[in-house]
């Protein structure tokens, strides 16, 4: 080496090596897949989001399953009682070096099978939940109906016990003032075919509720 490089040499040697900082990486939660079941005609049947447990009603029978594979990518399964399952895979997801760079939106449509009913799910759900302990309180029932577009979607409301909430024709329930906890059956009977039938229980009543302006004291 020419004696000139010697001092450029020995400040190369000297100096310390440098260290890649690590990417800081946001404390936010990037799901990698957000799944979309349909049926044959649009209806959703249910959303799936990868990592994150499914919340469910009561009696629904949809099942996704999202796999990451070893080599990449997703497998992507989806079933329903009364329809052809589905599987879908190689799904790619967009990553980088903190993990899932953005989320992929998967639409899964479902088949009926041949031997499907003509109502093959039909449930109700509540919208601000099943159980109450306030008064004057309400609620909103809404009919989730998987059938074909020409079955109609007319429902008639009944409560079991009138006494414990009351519900009209709209799907509005209106509670009772009770200071025990009381259940009620709530009813959606189906216009069309009077067989198809969805309840819920309701629940109200609370020692603490001040009853002396209702009608009636419990």
């Amino acid at each position: 080496m020419p004696a000139f490089l010697w001092p450029l040499a020995l400040a190369l040697i000297a100096s310390p090596t440098s260290e890649v900082a690590p990417p800081t990486c946001p404390e936010v939660f990037i799901p990698a897949l957000v799944v979309t079941v349909e049926n044959e005609r649009g209806l959703v049947l249910g959303i799936e989001t990868a990592n994150i447990p499914p919340s469910r009603t009561p009696g629904d029978t949809l099942q996704v399953s999202i796999q990451r594979q070893p080599a990449g990518g997703y497998t992507v399964t989806a079933s329903k009682r009364w329809y052809q399952p589905v599987t879908m895979k190689n799904i790619q997801v967009e990553e980088g070096p903190c993990g899932t760079a953005r989320t992929t939106a998967l639409t899964i449509k479902l088949q009926p099978r041949p031997d499907a009913p003509v109502v093959r799910d039909f449930q109700i759900r509540s919208t601000r939940g099943d159980e109450g302990g306030r008064w004057p309180e309400w609620t909103a029932y809404r009919i989730f109906l998987d059938a074909p577009a020409s079955v109609s979607q007319a429902v008639r409301w009944s409560s079991g016990r009138p006494e414990v909430a009351t519900i009209d024709q709209l799907g509005v329930l209106r509670t009772q003032c009770w200071k025990t906890r009381q259940v009620t059956t709530i009813t959606a009977t189906l216009k069309a075919d009077t067989k198809q039938q969805a309840s819920a229980e309701y629940s109200t009543g609370s020692p603490l509720l001040d009853c002396r302006k209702a009608v009636s004291k419990r």
